[in-house]
């Protein structure tokens, strides 16, 4: 019977319920349970159960704490992005930027141009002629 099974401070008994517990589908923990209710040590289960929760809880702490700087770098970095993108956002429009950059791209070409012209005109442009000609 089960109360025959539990004796006073056997916690082996305690140990193979709650690995039970730990690795059963939960559908199927009711006869696993109604072992423990049914033995006349279930305050001493009920203590060593709190005790595997409180070290599972700790697991966690650990793993939570371990895993912390990481998560808090990433959220870092992902605020640094966030604002640069901001910037980009909010220092004005990218297109017009992009215009105002062909824009001067086109006056410096034709300044360009008509330098070589003047030069041409005043005689000092085709320097490489110059060059092969000496």
């Amino acid at each position: 019977s089960a109360e025959g099974r539990w004796v006073k401070g056997d916690t082996a008994e305690h140990e193979r319920i709650l690995r039970e517990i730990e690795s059963t589908d939960t559908n199927c923990i009711g006869p696993t349970l109604r072992s423990v209710y049914d033995g006349q040590e279930h305050g001493l289960f009920m203590l060593k159960l709190d005790g595997r929760i409180r070290n599972h809880d700790r697991d966690i702490e650990k793993m939570c704490n371990h895993h912390f700087q990481g998560f808090v770098d990433s959220i870092t970095e992902l605020l640094k992005v966030r604002g640069e993108a901001q910037k980009l956002k909010g220092g004005g429009d990218f297109q017009g930027f992009v215009d105002s950059i062909t824009e001067l791209l086109k006056v410096r070409g034709e300044a360009q141009k008509l330098k070589e012209r003047g030069d041409e005109e005043r005689g000092e442009g085709g320097g490489e002629m110059r060059r092969g000609e000496r």
